[in-house]
């Protein structure tokens, strides 16, 4: 079971904590509310604009023996079975559903700095999957915006028939209800999102 949290900020900042020990975690099993145990770690490769590197995904393990459930803690700039930093799939989707660029335009904006392009296959097999996201995700912000917004007025605020634009105008409403003293975003919309999503 992968397990989502905000423990760094950047993957400096969790390799320079976390690259010898792993971060606390105190909370019980997730399944049986039994105590768990640290059970090591596996090593993820993560690529960035510059560079690629390899960091400790810890894990932790239920010590109820009839449960014996294994979890992965995830640090929320990352997005499971995902090769890639969460920023660059944020500006992938920006760019392709938001101003409408081309995979041309939208690789060579997203790769700058990179010693190569993003496959043209990878970025329509990303497209595919986000299109598959969509619209569960709108309703899920929608949700967590009623919850913490109830005056809310659906009809009125979203305007957009587009689904992409529909959820970004959603992200936008909700972060600002819930971090009203933060600019939007303080470290990316996607490991925000990831966080969210799990609650």
């Amino acid at each position: 079971m992968i397990i989502i949290k905000h423990i760094s900020k950047s993957i400096k900042g969790y390799l320079r904590n976390y690259h010898e020990v792993p971060p606390v975690y105190n909370e019980p099993c997730p399944l049986c509310g039994s105590n768990l145990h640290k059970h090591g770690y596996y090593k993820r490769t993560v690529l960035t604009k510059s560079k690629s590197y390899i960091l400790r995904i810890y894990r932790w393990r239920c010590s109820n023996q009839t449960c014996r459930q294994t979890i992965s803690i995830l640090p929320d700039f990352l997005i499971p079975y995902r090769a890639h930093y969460t920023l660059i799939y944020e500006s992938f989707f920006l760019r392709i559903f938001h101003k409408r660029e081309t995979y041309q335009s939208a690789n060579l904006k997203i790769t700058r700095g990179y010693p190569y392009l993003i496959p043209k296959g990878t970025l329509k097999r990303w497209k595919r999957q986000c299109n598959k996201q969509l619209q569960r995700l709108t309703q899920q912000m929608l949700k967590m915006l009623l919850r913490v917004y109830p005056a809310f007025n659906v009809g009125s605020k979203v305007r957009h028939p587009n689904v992409a634009e529909t959820l970004i105008q959603l992200i936008l409403t909700v972060w600002k209800k819930v971090h009203p003293s933060n600019p939007y975003p303080f470290y990316g919309f996607l490991p925000w999102i990831n966080l969210l999503i799990q609650e």
